[in-house]
């Protein structure tokens, strides 16, 4: 154990929050409905008092609240902050590396995301790629740029579905952010011709990915001095909410018909 566990890496800390919550739902009901747990009082009694200070106690409730995110532990019936967790015992019977994978290190990446294939055979084939780079976990920059070619590919998908209201002789020779904001203008006037306020709302999708996909490409594709790192928790979430964003930005060409 560090001399000061509260300053190690997100990832890291992740794993200590998962360890003390195993140890302390040891005997709750064999993990089905661990009632009463209270991570704090673990960590307090396994590190000392400092486990209850202000900013320690808000760094495992972010901690704990990403567990839950990732479908490692839920709210029991009776929940009140982090008492009255439940887990199951396929994940109480997790080692604690496992639960900085974003997901169980054997999920199927096609059953979890089936929708991604729906959408642009080629935009599934680079979203594809990021998730198993993801899951080798010692490749989370080539997941990152997978991702960034994935939303690239997805703004030219989305150009191709409103052709009615793109020039595409104009649109091909665009750089990535160029298209960014053509594409966002385009929605917003569309939205506002048509009075359909969703399609303001979709503008600034675009753009939130455009800055997912300048980050993606720029840090983890382009040669530096320092190699740059990246966090796992942020690399997962850049996955997960991806096929959000695709199935969003084609109901919204499809909205602007």
């Amino acid at each position: 154990m560090p001399l000061d566990p509260w300053s190690l890496p997100d990832d890291e800390f992740m794993q200590l929050v998962w360890a003390a919550y195993k140890r302390a739902a040891a005997g709750g009901g064999g993990g089905l409905q661990c009632a009463g747990i209270n991570v704090i009082e673990q960590l307090g009694r396994e590190l000392g008092d400092t486990a209850t200070y202000p900013d320690v106690r808000a760094r495992v409730a972010r901690t704990l609240s990403q567990l839950a995110l990732r479908g490692f532990i839920a709210p029991g019936p009776n929940a009140l902050d982090n008492v009255g967790l439940a887990s199951t015992k396929e994940t109480l019977a997790l080692d604690p590396v496992e639960v900085t994978y974003g997901w169980p290190r054997e999920a199927n990446l096609v059953q979890k995301f089936p929708e991604v294939r729906e959408l642009d055979e080629v935009l599934a084939a680079y979203f594809f790629l990021a998730a198993r780079c993801f899951e080798a976990r010692t490749v989370d920059d080539a997941a990152l740029f997978f991702i960034g070619a994935a939303a690239e590919r997805m703004l030219d998908v989305v150009a191709e579905r409103i052709g009615h209201l793109i020039d595409r002789k104009r649109w091909l020779p665009l750089k990535s952010t160029e298209k960014v904001e053509t594409l966002a203008r385009i929605l917003e006037e569309a939205g506002t011709a048509q009075s359909k306020p969703d399609l303001r709302g979709d503008a600034e999708v675009v753009r939130t990915i455009g800055h997912a996909m300048r980050v993606a490409r720029n840090d983890a594709g382009h040669p530096r001095e320092k190699p740059p790192t990246f966090s796992r928790s942020m690399v997962a979430a850049r996955i997960c909410e991806f096929p959000d964003y695709a199935k969003r930005l084609l109901a919204a060409a499809e909205n602007t018909k």
